[in-house]
């Protein structure tokens, strides 16, 4: 029944994380060419699914984890696992070096008296460039827990 329950979680908040990103750059290029209110509502929305996202990650990671102890541990589980943990880790590190600085920003943007657009649509190339690196980590780590090596 745990494992069922953790498996549960665990595909959950993978969908979540793979989903929760989807349509921000679209949405702050809009909003930033539509003006700043527009914009800082915007960035509002951006910001809640950004640390949405990293949330789900590190529920992802983490119960991943625990099945695989809970399944004999890192030494019994197939080589795949040990490839998605690392890869994992590289997603949850692109969010948090890359994606969260990158909203940081954006959110710096909105509270300015004006709008600068051109960096208002740089920041949403590199949160578009880092959600499509990350979802490129989560469709080899998807592949990687149905195809054995």
């Amino acid at each position: 029944m745990l494992r069922l329950l953790l498996l549960v979680i665990h595909i959950a908040a993978a969908a979540i994380a793979f989903g929760a990103p989807l349509g921000i750059p679209r949405l702050l290029k809009a909003s930033a060419a539509a003006g700043m209110l527009p914009f800082q509502i915007a960035v509002n929305d951006v910001a809640k699914r950004a640390r949405l996202a990293r949330m789900s990650g590190i529920t992802t990671l983490f119960s991943g984890v625990i099945m695989m102890l809970l399944n004999g541990g890192f030494a019994v589980v197939s080589k795949n696992y040990h490839a998605a943990f690392g890869l994992m880790w590289l997603l949850l590190g692109i969010s948090f070096f890359v994606t969260t600085p990158a909203v940081k920003k954006v959110k710096a943007l909105a509270a300015a008296s004006t709008l600068d657009q051109a960096a208002a649509v740089a920041c949403a190339n590199k949160i578009g460039m880092a959600i499509g690196i990350g979802h490129l980590l989560w469709t080899l780590i998807l592949v990687l827990m149905f195809q054995r090596f």
